[in-house]
């Protein structure tokens, strides 16, 4: 058993999962699926491989980890090459016999394999999606030219699921380029929706201070609105009674009375 074996798996498989499959695919629940996978693999690779066990016990411990299956959602070509990719490495850093230098170079040949098979620059026109055409048609090149018509794609492959005549359609498996318009187009659509978002960003961030601004404003009315009846209320320093008039001289009260009397 080495670490520095363990410490490059973790490494690889941060990379593949987090620095390669998310911001391409931006799918995060299926990056925690391929660290559970390749951690899980790795420890009973380890166990495997330090423990005196028979085969047969290491073959059961392998088929236990065959029944389970994926029933969550269909993953496509490229999501089952990261997941073997991420069986593999968990595989090879678990292996006690074999050397640093192997190990290290067949994890990394594996990332770096990967990483330029699903590069953006390695056909990136190429493209795939199940359609449903609104004709019952069951030649493939009459069908091809009438999504050509229809659509503008440049059509590289049709395949036909099923054929529907009753309701007159088609469910297609199509395989289609696009073309450096419809490209250039995505790419200005995406630049308009992060200016979009940024926009209404700081509108929020400037009716939050305009809000901000008129409490304050109301607060510093309402504080020299209370001075000013505290100024108004005190005149030369007496306090005014509850009729206006100064305490000392009241009506009815000291000097007024005894010049009554």
């Amino acid at each position: 058993m080495d670490l520095r074996l363990f410490a490059i798996d973790v490494v690889a498989i941060g990379i593949l999962a987090f620095a390669l499959y998310v911001p391409r695919h931006r799918r995060k629940d299926l990056a925690v699926a391929l660290v559970g996978v390749n951690v899980g693999v790795l420890a009973v690779t380890t166990a495997l491989s330090t423990a005196t066990v028979g085969a047969g016990l290491g073959l059961g411990l392998f088929g236990v980890l065959s029944i389970i299956r994926l029933r969550s959602t269909e993953l496509s070509q490229v999501e089952v090459a990261y997941y073997f990719a991420a069986l593999a490495i968990g595989l090879i850093g678990g292996l006690s016999g074999i050397r640093i230098a192997a190990g290290a170079g067949l994890i990394g040949s594996i990332v770096l394999v990967l990483a330029v098979a699903d590069s953006a620059r390695i056909m990136s026109r190429s493209r795939h999606m199940t359609m449903v055409v609104d004709r019952a048609l069951p030649d493939t090149e009459d069908l091809a030219a009438y999504i050509r018509r229809s659509t503008s794609l440049e059509v590289g492959e049709v395949s036909i699921i099923k054929l529907d005549y009753v309701n007159d359609s088609t469910y297609v498996d199509l395989r289609y380029s696009e073309t450096r318009q419809d490209q250039q187009d995505q790419t200005e659509a995406r630049r308009d929706q992060t200016t979009k978002a940024w926009r209404l960003k700081r509108k929020r961030v400037r009716t939050a201070q305009g809000h901000r601004m008129m409490q304050d404003g109301q607060t510093t009315q309402d504080r020299r609105a209370a001075q000013g009846e505290c100024t108004a209320q005190t005149r030369g320093g007496r306090t005014v009674g509850q009729a206006g008039y100064p305490a000392q001289a009241q009506p009815g009260r000291g000097a007024g009375e005894d010049g009554a009397g």
